[in-house]
């Protein structure tokens, strides 16, 4: 087949316009960058499987780079094949890069006790409370206003999650407790503001701001921590405490179960001892 002389930005453009609700959206803004920078040096539409693998070995990039440089180029070349644009995938057989896990940290009960210790407000304890009882990422946490708190059902709304879709996360008790404290605090600020999350100036915590409130704690309390380390134990304990895994994707706003097993590996042993246990009625 004598390939079309199609203008690469438009032959992206076209792609992205074909995925649209197929991948979410920062999947194919990501995407589209690594296909521009293909473009930039081959023809998209006669590049070889050589020229690909080629590409890929770029001495910067680590292995999850590769392979999501690699995911990115399939995804075109696939496509290319099913609008006729190519006859061939230069990219089927190119394989992944081996990817080495590395072990991941999961906060515990006494970690997230010392952190809220070492807390010098109501409001850094509650977003510390909220960050290990709603398994949302720090992001999505700053985010919040006081909209989107319900207490009375102990949930979160999450206007927009990573994958683009909204979602509630159900709190802990433990949370809504410290949640309750800060909204009673807060109701003396009265500042009209919208935002969940205010500073002593009343204007709306910033994620750079929570990043380094969070940074201050955890040196106060002594312990090593990071927003993640508590998303990682809400998903552990959901599992822990007999919670699908279905359900704790949706929960979390993970796309794929992947990302359940990735944040609960280190874990997976106790996990499945546990089970065992309520399986058999043993303690």
């Amino acid at each position: 087949m004598t390939s079309l002389p199609l203008p690469a930005a438009d032959l992206i453009s076209a792609w992205d316009s074909d995925h649209h609700g197929r991948l979410a959206p920062l999947t194919r803004s990501e995407y589209t960058r690594y296909l521009r920078r293909l473009a930039a040096d081959h023809d998209l539409l006669v590049v070889t499987s050589f020229e690909l693998r080629r590409f890929l070995t770029n001495p910067s990039w680590s292995a999850s780079t590769k392979n999501f440089a690699l995911r990115a180029i399939r995804s075109f070349c696939r496509w290319c094949v099913l609008v006729d644009l190519r006859s061939d995938d230069p990219s089927e057989k190119i394989p992944m890069a081996k990817v080495v896990v590395p072990d991941v940290r999961v906060a515990d009960d006494s970690i997230r006790d010392a952190l809220i210790e070492a807390c010098c407000s109501v409001r850094d304890r509650a977003f510390v409370a909220t960050l290990f009882g709603a398994g949302c990422r720090r992001g999505e946490i700053v985010a919040l206003t006081l909209a989107d708190v319900d207490l009375n059902a102990a949930t979160l709304r999450i206007p927009k999650s990573k994958n683009g879709r909204p979602r509630t996360a159900p709190l802990t008790p433990h949370a809504v407790k410290h949640l309750r404290r800060w909204l009673l605090e807060r109701r003396r600020m009265d500042t009209g503001a919208d935002a969940l999350w205010l500073t002593q100036r009343g204007t709306a915590l910033t994620s750079a701001g929570a990043k380094m409130t969070l940074r201050r704690v955890s040196e106060r309390a002594g312990v090593t921590f990071s927003s993640h380390d508590a998303r990682r134990a809400y998903a552990v304990n959901w599992l822990r405490m007999g919670g699908s895994e279905t359900s704790l994707m949706a929960i979390a706003g993970w796309s794929s179960i992947s990302m359940v097993q990735r944040y609960t590996r280190m874990n997976s042993q106790e996990l499945a001892i546990d089970e065992a246990r309520r399986l058999f009625g043993t303690t």
